[in-house]
């Protein structure tokens, strides 16, 4: 059986992205990030590599599970470089979907 650590650690890392960047929820929070924090947590690519790494490590060590055969701590190195690519993605989807469901405040 594949594991499902590749999907479910894309899919938290970039709900994470969006929390810590984004989320009207938390704009009490990211709005008073310094300069650098708010560069880095901004960019899904950046931050969303490192929020995917950290995913990926809790939920080997957690629940066992290995990145397609790969065990720790190597798994957790290819989950940020899985994020790189698959996060940035996802928060292109995620702000899709909001601004069809929002309407676009361009217009």
């Amino acid at each position: 059986m594949i594991s499902p650590l590749p999907l479910i650690s894309v899919v938290l890392a970039t709900v994470t992205w969006y929390l810590t960047s984004m989320a009207q929820l938390t704009k009490g929070l990211w709005s008073r990030y310094p300069k650098w924090l708010d560069e880095w947590a901004s960019c899904p690519a950046c931050s969303g590599a490192w929020w995917n790494g950290l995913w990926t490590a809790i939920l080997a060590h957690a629940l066992g599970w290995d990145w397609f055969g790969v065990p720790l701590p190597w798994s957790a190195v290819l989950g940020v470089l899985w994020g790189c690519f698959w996060v940035p993605l996802g928060a292109w989807m995620l702000a899709r979907a909001l601004r069809e469901v929002h309407g676009n405040e361009d217009e």
